[in-house]
């Protein structure tokens, strides 16, 4: 939610799900992707100071 993205867990495996419009163009998906990666970065330095991720 930080990075103003909305994605969705998938049930087979460590998969991240994205809607994006079928007009997105190139520049956004760069976009998109940035954010997401900000976001899972973020959650594994926080598991990481928390002792839950090794």
């Amino acid at each position: 939610m930080e990075e103003n993205l909305i994605a969705r867990a998938m049930p087979h495996g460590d998969i991240l799900g994205f809607a994006p419009p079928l007009v997105v163009n190139r520049d956004e998906v760069d976009e998109i992707i940035a954010r997401a990666k900000c976001a899972v970065d973020k959650v594994a330095d926080e598991l990481t100071r928390s002792g839950d991720l090794k």
